[in-house]
């Protein structure tokens, strides 16, 4: 594959709907998140990952399942599969 394969560790965020008692609402929820894709892109602030992927076209493959995560959030990454050079 021409992107590498990475799993992601990163810090969600989350908010509850409707009316809430505050104290149902406040304090520590961890909210840590796996995502494993190809890595299409790589940024200063930010990693899109790509779950699907069909190559048709090398310059501009149909993809499904992008998701794009803030560095500042993620806690860890991993290669999984070097891309190939």
């Amino acid at each position: 594959m021409i992107w590498p394969l990475v799993r992601v560790t990163w810090l969600d965020s989350s908010g509850p709907s409707g009316w809430n008692r505050l104290k149902s609402v406040i304090g520590p929820f961890d909210l840590t998140c796996e995502s494993v894709g190809w890595l299409m892109e790589d940024t200063p602030d930010r990693v899109t990952l790509c779950a699907h992927v069909a190559i048709s076209d090398p310059d501009n493959p149909i993809v499904d399942g992008v998701m794009t995560i803030p560095k500042c959030a993620i806690k860890r990454r991993k290669v999984l599969v070097k891309a190939n050079a």
